[in-house]
């Protein structure tokens, strides 16, 4: 079953015509955009309860959740990029990469804090020159180099694929702070995935404690761990011989002073799925709702 359409009306429709009775899963496409996580996680959430919902009352009871394609429109990192079918550089938009660097690696975290199980994260070919060059989906450049979206991305998976997800900790009040822990699938140790509101900045007490402990910034380099560890809006991972149960219940206990506040945002109502005029039995798939 795929999320193609806007129609939610018309997805209840099929699950009660059988849809879901006959689906090992659901497939949605979402990338990781460069809205606020918080933002991100309301709507992604919503759209799992929206289908979750149809496969418990018609099929079989909630379904696993695959991501088969995705992808963060952001600009180039290359500064002088010339081509006739560019505006000036004075008339584009601002470059964008260090938060699509960063949005993909929340955007992930967030997905599996969700248990969406596997996520297609588009790689696509360079933009060939022209008006694309610019501002586009690509994770590489024009001239091949990888955009720092990919090198976050592979950062991530440096330091997270031998542990998965066990446990998402939200302190809103104290400046937007995330944690995300993971468990070592040895058995022995966890990774904290942490940051903070946009613009924001926070110190966290040392919540690692005597465990064996490193520090590893969003691309992939491993710093000093100080005393008093600052977490800003720019995600990094501490490493713990602990175990993740501890690593959790010490970051829930942990003294967090509020340096800088964050950037503040809107409370996002979620999805109220919008009643959307009836439409013929075959309407052709919308991958942009919005539009």
């Amino acid at each position: 079953a795929g999320f193609t359409t806007a129609a939610w009306k018309w997805h209840e429709e099929a699950a009660k015509a059988g849809a879901l009775t006959y689906a090992d899963k659901v497939s949605i496409h979402y990338g990781c955009p460069l809205k606020e996580p918080e933002e991100t996680y309301d709507e992604l959430e919503g759209i799992l309860d929206h289908f979750q919902a149809l496969a418990t009352k018609y099929g079989k009871g909630p379904l696993p959740v695959w991501n088969t394609e995705g992808s963060t429109a952001d600009t180039t990192w290359l500064r002088g990029m010339e081509h006739p079918d560019l505006p000036p550089p004075d008339q584009r938009p601002e470059m964008t990469w260090r938060k699509g660097a960063i949005r993909v690696v929340q955007g992930e975290a967030i997905q599996q804090a969700l248990g969406i199980e596997k996520h297609f994260l588009y790689i696509h070919n360079p933009p060939k020159p022209g008006s694309r060059m610019y501002a586009n989906t690509s994770m590489l450049d024009p001239n091949l180099a990888p955009r720092p979206k990919l090198m976050s991305r592979t950062a991530m998976a440096a330091q997270l694929d031998p542990y998965i997800f066990h446990e998402l900790i939200r302190r809103d009040d104290d400046g937007r702070f995330w944690a995300f822990v993971y468990e070592a699938r040895s058995g022995n140790g966890s990774v904290a995935l942490l940051w903070c509101g946009d613009d924001g900045e926070l110190t966290i007490s040392p919540f690692w404690g005597e465990s064996e402990a490193r520090l590893v910034n969003l691309m992939g380099n491993t710093l000093p761990l100080p005393k008093a560890l600052s977490i800003t809006g720019v995600p990094q991972y501490v490493h713990s011989s602990f175990s993740a149960t501890v690593l959790a219940q010490n970051i829930r206990e942990a003294a967090i002073q509020v340096r800088v506040t964050p950037v503040a945002i809107s409370q996002i109502p979620k999805d109220d799925k919008p009643n959307i005029p009836k439409l013929p039995d075959f309407p052709a798939p919308s991958e942009s709702p919005s539009n």
